[in-house]
């Protein structure tokens, strides 16, 4: 199931609670904490390192070697943990022309991106190559997904000579595609922009949420919801309930053996819209515990993540760190059970189904 939502499906997650357990701060203020602590720095840092991959692209390209194809594989990477910081934050650009989709198009269960990649490769088609007819696609043809295999699948190693010139070419061509929407989202959250004027006022003719209540909603959505992603969507691609059920080239960022970051950076970014938004000042007094206790188990999901940063089928073979995996996709479910469970009720909100249930 590739997860989806939209702001009306989070409004529906929860209804609200007498007046009495209302929230304790102006939820306006939260609002604009997450737009100028956390929307707007990371669709900036994401059109940086974008910008980074396209530049290291061309000078592959121009001049192949195996120093070359080193940094546009480390550049890759960085945009690929760019993205995994903010690609759970559904809201405005991102939810219109399939940008999602076309950034990072997973799971792909039966390899569709990957059969057509290699058919372009094969038969040479220029409209791979270039920018604008790339971009009018398949989405799994172009941005991250694609990018991988062209840096680090099969083949990749001719982009160190001159017998790579095609496939440099498409990777120069999918990088920047994925820069175009790195700074479409970027725009998009701009001051001035619609969403950026609605996101701050709650109101009957707003789009996103007409009142506090909603507003609270979709934030604290996003953060279950994203969580909930990371377990079954990323997470779950790949670590089955037994060894025989493990597939780690179903995994996310396998090629380039940055699965386990990638998870780490979703978790940070989640993290990061969490306390850089004040959430947590939207609870009553007396919620000082939850407040610690979230903080230190998004801490500990992190740590645990990052702590696995090896080839994912060097973890799955590993009876030590497959048991390590395991207890992240613990953490991350106890984390979601704090913002459901407790958090979500203390705000002043009663939860109404999981977000992992939707389409």
């Amino acid at each position: 199931m590739q997860l989806k939502f939209l702001p009306i499906a989070i409004v529906a997650a929860f209804v609200s609670l007498p007046v009495s357990a209302q929230t304790n701060a102006p939820v306006a203020s939260i609002l604009t904490a997450a737009l100028e602590g956390y929307v707007r720095p990371a669709y900036a840092g994401l059109t940086t390192d974008t910008d980074l991959l396209v530049a290291a692209a061309k000078t592959l390209c121009q001049t192949p070697s195996e120093a070359t194809l080193k940094s546009a594989q480390t550049a890759f990477k960085a945009s690929a943990l760019a993205w995994s910081k903010v690609e759970w934050f559904r809201v405005g650009a991102a939810m219109s022309d399939n940008r999602i989709e076309r950034m990072f198009y997973f799971p792909d269960r039966k390899s569709t991106g990957l059969k057509q990649v290699q058919k372009a490769l094969l038969n040479q088609d220029q409209n791979a190559a270039n920018a604008e007819t790339l971009s009018a696609k398949s989405v799994a043809m172009q941005g991250l997904g694609a990018s991988e295999f062209l840096l680090f699948g099969d083949g990749s190693e001719t982009l160190a000579n001159a017998t790579g010139a095609f496939r440099c070419a498409y990777v120069l061509a999918s990088a920047q595609t994925i820069l175009a929407i790195s700074g479409q989202l970027e725009t998009g959250w701009i001051n001035g922009s619609d969403v950026a004027k609605f996101w701050q006022k709650p109101a009957a003719n707003n789009p996103y949420f007409r009142d506090d209540t909603e507003a609270l909603n979709l934030l604290i959505g996003t953060l279950i919801h994203g969580l909930e992603a990371v377990r079954d969507v990323r997470l779950g691609a790949f670590l089955g309930k037994t060894t025989e059920s493990d597939k780690p080239k179903l995994a996310p960022y396998w090629r380039s053996e940055t699965t386990f970051a990638s998870i780490a950076a979703n978790l940070e970014g989640l993290q990061k819209l969490y306390i850089q938004s004040g959430l947590d000042s939207a609870l009553p007094a007396g919620n000082a515990e939850l407040t610690r206790t979230i903080e230190f188990d998004f801490g500990q999901a992190i740590r645990t993540a990052k702590s696995l940063d090896k080839p994912v089928a060097s973890v799955l073979s590993d009876t030590d760190l497959r048991r390590k995996a395991t207890y992240l996709k613990l953490t991350i479910q106890i984390l979601i059970d704090h913002f459901n469970v407790e958090f979500a009720p203390a705000a002043g909100l009663a939860a109404g189904f999981s977000f992992g249930d939707g389409d």
